[in-house]
């Protein structure tokens, strides 16, 4: 059985947090098909030694391409870890970590998958920890990432003035699978204390729920 490395997100569906990272394992769909299971198994369960899993839909964790992950960024996972569950666009809390089975069931109502909560949506963080003044002048970089778990990121937005305006950005070139990685770039014309709003914008409408923000001071 071949081994497969991708980029994937782990996104929390109850809290702003997000990461993405390199991930090295095998297809839940090919173990699928090396265990013969029927076409009336309908349910995918993958617990861990306490018996902890959320059911999801066996059709949609391998139109996903879900992987049994042993290896994330080169690093080996615990003895006690084993493997985790990642499945792409899909919120972390179906992650199930240390892996003790998996279980293959008929179930008469097929389980919804769920996705982050509204309030978590359309995530954005500024990554910059501004702890020094700026001069007037000085060019002021600063970075981040906006993502909404599967949903394209269609435009990140700036604001320098409390959210009354917004300069918007397009990333409608971007893709489902990576978080959209932003840069921006200001130059203060006069001393005083800054703040600086970003926000990002989905596909379907959805705008940031939780802004991300930073203050600065500039001096003369």
């Amino acid at each position: 059985m071949e081994s497969e490395m991708k980029e994937m997100r782990c996104t929390c569906g109850m809290s702003p947090s997000v990461a993405m990272a390199s991930v090295t394992g095998v297809k839940v769909s090919d173990l699928v098909e090396m265990a013969g299971v029927g076409p009336e198994v309908n349910t995918i369960t993958f617990k861990d030694k306490e018996g902890y899993g959320l059911p999801m839909p066996l059709s949609y964790v391998m139109e996903k391409e879900a992987l049994l992950v042993y290896k994330i960024d080169d690093k080996a996972f615990s003895e006690g870890e084993r493997v985790q569950v990642w499945i792409p666009d899909t919120v972390a809390k179906y992650f199930t970590r240390a892996v003790a089975d998996i279980e293959l069931s008929v179930s008469e109502e097929v389980p919804e998958v769920e996705g982050p909560d509204e309030e978590y949506r359309a995530k954005v963080n500024i990554l910059n920890t501004v702890s020094d003044t700026f001069k007037v002048g000085d060019l002021i970089a600063f970075e981040g990432y906006a993502d909404d778990c599967g949903t394209q990121v269609v435009a990140v937005e700036f604001s320098m003035d409390g959210g009354e305006t917004w300069t918007s950005f397009d990333t409608s070139s971007s893709n489902t699978e990576d978080w959209v990685y932003w840069h921006f770039d200001y130059v203060p014309e006069a001393a005083g204390t800054y703040k600086l709003d970003v926000r990002a914008v989905t596909e379907d409408g959805t705008v940031s729920p939780l802004a991300s923000s930073t203050v600065f001071e500039v001096e003369e």
